[in-house]
């Protein structure tokens, strides 16, 4: 079976969700891609054929290859309903493998639409939410968005909640962090649209803006929550959050691709606890292997490092972003689906959602490239193809 478990989603889709610097617009944005998906469109034919699935569903629709569709509405055959991987697409149509249907044309009144990454929203108030994990093999904790502000979302991780105001475990502690970290919308408090990705899967996902579109336009700001991919077998707590410590109303900010930085200091980066599972919020170090010996670089622009491509084989190379404890220096785990360029100069070869296919250790894999350029220079990959556990 082909795997589901990754979305993906951008700003230019068709019927994707307005980000602005208005209150609330950030929320719409997780509401459809975490939860809803979106792009609803009904299928006026549906023609399985030679193991493919083949859906007409009129022109402007949100599909690209890769992104993952959700069918309803299927009478014959039903095992057409449910979540599939589109393979290609037309103007018009859309298409994704089948097993063990035979060649026919379905019935019944049929939708499809981009789907939701899986996840609920626990608890919400006006411009506020809780979001959490739907996957029973999750660490059930809650990431809380408060969006009342309309260029600054404030955002901090909960082992628990009962109600949009309560919560236990919080990460990061106000003591480590008043108010929690936070994500930029945009610079400006007004309705000019701000692009943006996600990438998810049912335990985590990246957040991806571009908040500065009429000054830096190219500066992206890379915001993450969820579970990672611990080293410790059964580590209830290996649930992280991303962000930026400060406020600077009418600038992009400073920090705003932190995600992609390797740096031998403590990052902008909680887990719920430690991995013994005692104590609180610890801070953790983000780094990746370098072919150099710079310590605190972005991400595909490494002044010192190999080119990109490699000159000697052409290579293009990915790697992890290993997540190190601040205080006990212990290596937790891996950031899912998310890889790191350990070269120079990709920033200016890529462009954004470039489509790169995985060779070597990633091979079958889908990558799609993220940069950041203007002030902040920096890219990354992240896994499209799945799954990232």
């Amino acid at each position: 079976m082909t795997d589901t478990t990754v979305k993906y989603f951008h700003s230019e889709m068709a019927g994707a969700p307005t980000l602005t610097g208005t209150p609330g617009s950030q929320i719409a944005v997780l509401d459809a891609c975490l939860i809803n998906g979106f792009g609803l469109v009904s299928v006026t034919s549906a023609v399985v054929a030679g193991n493919v699935a083949t859906l007409n569903v009129g022109a402007g629709h949100s599909f690209t290859v890769g992104t993952v569709a959700l069918v309803a509405g299927v009478t014959s055959p039903a095992e057409l309903n449910g979540e599939a991987k589109v393979t290609a697409i037309t103007a018009n149509s859309i298409s994704f493998a089948t097993a063990g249907i035979s060649n026919q044309t379905a019935t019944g009144t049929i939708t499809a639409k981009l789907a939701g990454a899986g996840w609920l929203k626990a608890f919400n108030a006006t411009n506020t939410a809780a979001y959490k994990s739907a996957d029973g093999a999750s660490s059930g904790c809650y990431c809380r968005v408060d969006d009342t502000n309309a260029t600054m979302t404030r955002v901090v991780g909960y082992e628990s909640m009962s109600d949009i105001n309560t919560g236990t475990g919080q990460f990061p502690t106000n003591n480590q962090l008043a108010g929690g970290y936070f994500w930029q919308k945009s610079v400006f408090a007004d309705s000019t649209q701000v692009k943006w990705l996600v990438f998810a899967d049912a335990r985590a996902f990246y957040l991806v803006r571009y908040p500065a579109m009429s000054s830096y336009p190219g500066v992206a700001e890379i915001t993450y929550f969820g579970d990672i991919v611990p080293t410790k077998s059964g580590d209830a707590y290996a649930c992280g959050i991303t962000g930026n410590a400060y406020s600077h109303p009418g600038q992009f900010q400073a920090t705003a691709a932190q995600l992609m930085y390797s740096a031998v200091a403590a990052a902008e980066f909680y887990c719920a606890r430690s991995y013994s599972g005692l104590g609180g919020a610890v801070q953790m170090g983000r780094t990746f292997p370098l072919m150099y010996s710079d310590t605190n670089v972005y991400s595909g622009a490494i002044p010192s490092a190999t080119s990109f491509p490699n000159p000697a084989d052409g290579g293009v190379y990915a790697v992890n972003f290993n997540l190190v404890e601040f205080g006990s220096k212990a290596y937790r785990g891996v950031l899912p689906g998310a890889l790191a360029i350990p070269q120079s100069n990709a920033y200016t070869i890529l462009a954004n959602k470039d489509l790169i296919v995985g060779q070597g250790d990633l091979a079958g894999r889908s990558l799609r490239a993220v940069t950041s350029t203007g002030y902040l220079n920096a890219a990354m990959f992240f896994d499209v193809t799945g799954p990232w556990r």
